[in-house]
């Protein structure tokens, strides 16, 4: 497949897999010039989420995000911030004992609830008074 052209990148990563190392490889340039890509992923799932509730003619109201430590976790915080400030009531299930620091505060500022299934969760660096206050 001839990858020259925009049309056929964008076949090309929809339909081809990359391992974890390949990824962090092709990501670490990115990075390093400080170019956001989580709260890139973040915009573009809750821009998705918005325009697939709307193709349905559904509004965005209860939200429920599965968040682990990674920054995938982190990903589905941001995200869940973003639906935050459209409306919806958001709650997060913190599926480990913590969370992406910055995206926590992130959800929770932007009026984020968590669930947290762990009886001693560590929030490493994070502000835990943010939990108490929710």
């Amino acid at each position: 497949m001839d990858v020259s052209d925009d049309a056929d990148r964008l076949q090309t990563l929809l339909y081809s897999s990359y391992s974890a190392d390949v990824v962090r490889q092709l990501e670490r340039p990115l990075l390093d010039d400080g170019v956001p890509l989580m709260r890139m992923a973040a915009s573009a799932v809750a821009r998705v989420t918005l325009s697939l509730l709307d193709d349905e003619d559904l509004d965005v109201e209860d939200v429920t995000v599965l968040a682990g430590a990674g920054d995938n976790g982190g990903d589905g915080l941001y995200a869940g911030a973003e639906l935050a400030r459209e409306g919806a009531q958001v709650t997060a299930v913190a599926v480990g004992r913590s969370l992406h620091e910055d995206a926590f505060r992130a959800f929770v500022r932007a009026g984020g609830r968590v669930l947290v299934l762990d009886p001693t969760p560590v929030f490493d660096g994070a502000d835990t008074k943010d939990l108490d206050e929710m």
